[in-house]
């Protein structure tokens, strides 16, 4: 049994971490407490002595070792799908999860395992509905991951399978740090014989990229999209030897067969060192053999749908009209199962105020969970520390005249500084907490849609229009190196996604059908959420949440989507 710290209510799932009535924390209570089964009966003490009591403790012991293993197990896939939400698996991921391994004491074969598993999940194709047999082959060339005129190059070559000309295929890639979209049209001849179409993309960060690869054709005469996420390596423009080993070790620590092993990465590594392999563009000079492999496209009900349609229909608000009426801007969302794993809290306001003090301050730093040592070294954390903002450069970052000082990126902020948004950017809290700023960016397979779209919604403000010139919907604020805190807050500036997907600001991994299901929307002074399925796994407080609807996020909701749950509860944050 456990039970809530905040409304005193007893939970019967013992590995809650949170309320689901008011978000609060959750205390486990110690064997023994459990209350009795009959109203006022006392429960009957076990029999401790003897073989029994040896037996019952073996067993015991033993179920609470398969208990704490399968706890830990879901703990490290739950990290793996938070890295890999922002659409890149680089360095600093990397470090993150090595260090979660240890602490849930997994081997590095058990964190493998487990990290395949969970991008195989956030990475597949749900079946259509629509049985469409796939008309062309799709190969990318694997080992095409270095750089070409300074743009990473992603080679891809097409082949017809239907026997007849196929004309007007075009072919695209995306990606949350990809930049633009590219695209590539080809005409496929009836003999089969392969085209090559290489695509070039201008990474803002070098890792292992979820990207996503859509290719169009018509079929009878009708537009059909095919689509896939696909996890490719890319290296950014001038990327640091440290990337350019990070992608090749990421490779072979995955077993894939990259069509060469460690005698190329002994050779890169001893090139770094010598200083003749200075940055990915160095790699201009190599040739890696050629490795093909097909990828596994799917018929997208949700881009044909899009292609197709186009509609410029207003969405149409649903539910209560007194909730409608009240303004909100700042939420928390339980996010998982019953247990509710992980807590995101929402907020939607211009300015973003951090520091160690309760009051003023939108997020409080201080590092967590609290103890003798931790709340010295919050000490170093100012009252009032810095302030995030929107810029029309970027991102800006304000310190406000603190002793220890704020650094982003390793460069100490004096006064205010603008970082770009086309990259994450580390931001070093008075030398005693890192916080990551993530970005996510507009992608050609989610814009929000034509203007007038959100109308019913409320009136497009000042911080919606600056962050559309950026090609940015929402920020998420990560502790980098306090991972108890187990909760991370994300600035909706327009919008943020919801699905089952890699590209989603909020991941429930197997459970939605769709790639993303459903939409936060920031607009009116308050939070709305967007229904984006046709299929009628998604509800709200047991009303299906219908495609092109919108009702307001409000306390006490609960969206279910398959298995998986939202409850959005006050704005609170955990442990403080």
């Amino acid at each position: 049994m456990a039970t809530c710290a905040g409304c005193g209510a007893v939970l019967e799932n013992t590995e809650a971490r949170f309320c689901s009535q008011c978000g609060a924390a959750v205390v486990s209570q110690p064997p023994g407490h459990a209350a009795a089964e009959t109203e006022g009966q006392a429960p009957c003490p076990p029999d401790d002595t003897g073989a029994a009591a040896a037996g019952r403790d073996q067993l015991d012991e033993a179920a609470t070792v398969r208990r704490d293993e399968g706890a830990f197990k879901s703990r490290y896939a739950h990290a793996v799908a938070e890295a890999m939400a922002d659409g890149v698996l680089d360095v600093h991921d990397r470090q993150v999860l090595d260090e979660a391994r240890r602490n849930l004491r997994l081997s590095e074969s058990e964190a493998a395992g487990l990290e395949q598993a969970t991008i195989a999940g956030l990475t597949a194709e749900v079946p259509s509905t629509a049985r469409h047999a796939m008309p062309i082959r799709l190969e990318v060339n694997a080992n095409r991951f270095y750089m070409e005129n300074h743009a990473g190059v992603l080679d891809f070559r097409l082949s017809n399978r239907t026997g007849k000309p196929v004309g007007n295929v075009r072919l695209s890639v995306g990606g949350n740090f990809l930049g633009a979209s590219p695209e590539g049209r080809v005409d496929l001849p009836a003999d089969g014989r392969s085209v090559r179409c290489p695509l070039q993309v201008l990474p803002s960060i070098s890792g292992e990229h979820v990207v996503h690869v859509a290719l169009s054709c018509e079929i009878d005469g009708q537009a059909a999209v095919f689509a896939a996420d696909r996890v490719q390596p890319v290296l950014q423009q001038d990327a640091t030897p440290a990337s350019l080993t990070f992608v090749i070790d990421q490779r072979m620590q995955a077993g894939r067969n990259i069509g060469y092993g460690m005698s190329v990465r002994n050779e890169v590594k001893e090139g770094v060192a010598s200083g003749i392999i200075r940055t990915a563009n160095d790699l201009l000079s190599r040739k890696f053999a050629d490795c093909w492999e097909e990828v596994a496209l799917a018929f997208s009900d949700e881009l044909t749908r899009a292609a197709s349609e186009r509609s410029d229909t207003p969405v149409r608000v649903v539910g209560p009209a007194d909730d409608i009426a009240r303004p909100v801007d700042r939420l928390s969302l339980l996010v998982g199962g019953p247990s509710a794993a992980a807590r995101v809290l929402l907020l939607g306001s211009q300015r973003v105020r951090m520091g160690r003090g309760r009051t003023g301050n939108d997020i409080v730093l201080r590092l967590l969970p609290r103890s003798e040592a931790n709340d010295k070294r919050s000490i170093q954390i100012s009252g009032q520390h810095v302030v995030l903002s929107l810029a029309p450069g970027g991102l800006a970052v304000a310190d406000r005249d603190t002793l220890n000082g704020t650094q982003a990126d390793g460069k100490l902020v004096k006064g205010r500084v603008v970082v770009p948004v086309d990259r994450p950017c580390e931001l070093d809290v008075g030398k005693a907490l890192r916080l990551r700023l993530v970005p996510f960016l507009d992608s050609d397979d989610e814009a929000a849609g034509p203007p007038g779209r959100y109308a019913p919604l409320g009136e497009v403000d000042e911080l919606w229009r600056t962050a559309e010139k950026l090609r940015l919907r929402s920020l998420l604020i990560e502790r980098a190196d306090n991972l108890a805190a187990e909760e991370r807050y994300l600035v909706v500036y327009r919008w943020a996604c919801v699905g089952r997907g890699a590209g989603n600001e909020i991941i429930l991994p197997g459970a939605c059908h769709d790639r993303r299901c459903m939409r936060i929307i920031r607009l009116g002074g308050r939070f709305w959420l967007e229904g984006l399925t046709d299929r009628e796994c998604l509800s709200a407080n047991g009303s299906v949440i219908q495609r092109d609807t919108a009702r307001p996020l409000t306390e006490g909701l609960t969206v279910e989507c398959s298995e998986a749950r939202l409850t959005v509860v006050p704005f609170a944050q955990h442990g403080l």
